[in-house]
């Protein structure tokens, strides 16, 4: 993912790799007090490494994700008219909440480059249902195929 989280994590790993230096040197020497001291900054290493490789939520996405995948996977495949408009009306009522304010705070360095990516998605959205209905699914499929590998990138740079 995010170059940045990178950056943020390899900076608490190595603070984390100091800490737990400090501590072990101070276990050698059975120095208990120095140890207990710095259990609480490794500890606090420790967690904002982690933090870093934690995915980031964005339920917004992961829902559109999902229903994107169950087309593709699962309604294209087995010609589900059915699936398909329930899942396409579905995407076009979740896709409306990709907003500004729904980008977590986490990804607010990436707002313009997301917000181009949600027209996007909104766009493909519109084509998928305007594309619904059609004897040949093909057109219907592109764009479906295209707005989730969208999506699989955003999680993937971004999540």
């Amino acid at each position: 993912g995010n170059k940045n989280r990178l950056e943020r994590f390899r900076g608490h790993r190595a603070e984390l790799a100091k800490q737990v230096k400090l501590y072990a040197a101070a276990c050698k020497e059975s120095n208990k007090d120095a140890a207990y001291k710095v259990l609480p900054t490794l500890h606090e290493s420790f967690e904002a490494a982690a933090a870093e490789l934690l995915p980031i939520p964005y339920p917004e996405i992961e829902a559109i994700y999902i229903t994107s995948g169950l087309i593709v996977a699962e309604h294209l495949p087995n010609k589900s008219t059915e699936g398909i408009a329930g899942s396409t009306a579905t995407i076009l009522r979740k896709i409306e909440y990709l907003t500004e304010e729904s980008i977590p705070a986490e990804l607010a360095e990436h707002k313009s480059e997301l917000l181009k990516e949600f027209a996007q998605l909104k766009k493909l959205a519109k084509q998928m249902n305007e594309t619904s209905d059609a004897p040949d699914m093909q057109v219907y499929q592109g764009h479906a195929e295209e707005l989730n590998r969208r999506l699989e990138q955003i999680i993937a740079i971004h999540l």
